[in-house]
């Protein structure tokens, strides 16, 4: 009888035997929180502007990024508030020359949006004149 005892414990004591389980690892962020989403809107808001830019004239007066197919040598170029502030005298890779009255000053594309009037820079005219008129870098 001793001997069917230690046969019937022998399968809990293997089992105690064994390696103890490991928990499983923490489940990662599931889809929809808001890391994942913040990407997902990050990519879609890229995607939106990239589309929008590359939609030629807006009727809209409000301002839209540029593509450089925009800038355009002659182009007019408005202030935030739709005032003249001069034209494009040349464009390059990443940035054109506006001409206005008081001189010339090199502008970054990022800088300039369109609407429906036409180009724009975020600055206002006086900023534009004080930057055109300052000190020139030597050649």
């Amino acid at each position: 009888m001793a001997a069917a005892g230690l046969f019937a414990l022998a399968p809990a004591a293997m089992a105690q035997g064994t390696a103890p389980s490991v928990p499983p690892p923490p489940p990662g962020p599931p889809a929809g929180t808001t890391d994942s989403m913040m990407l997902d809107r990050d990519r879609m808001f890229g995607q939106l502007r990239s589309d929008v830019a590359r939609a030629g004239p807006t009727n809209s007066l409000r301002p839209v990024p540029v593509v450089p197919a925009d800038l355009a040598v002659g182009a007019a170029v408005r202030d935030r508030k739709g005032v003249m502030v001069g034209t494009l005298e040349r464009v390059a890779d990443d940035y054109a020359v506006l001409v206005g009255a008081d001189g010339k000053v090199a502008v970054d594309f990022t800088s300039f949006a369109k609407n429906r009037n036409g180009l724009l820079i975020n600055l206002p005219k006086s900023k534009i004149d004080a930057m055109m008129s300052g000190p020139k870098p030597k050649n």
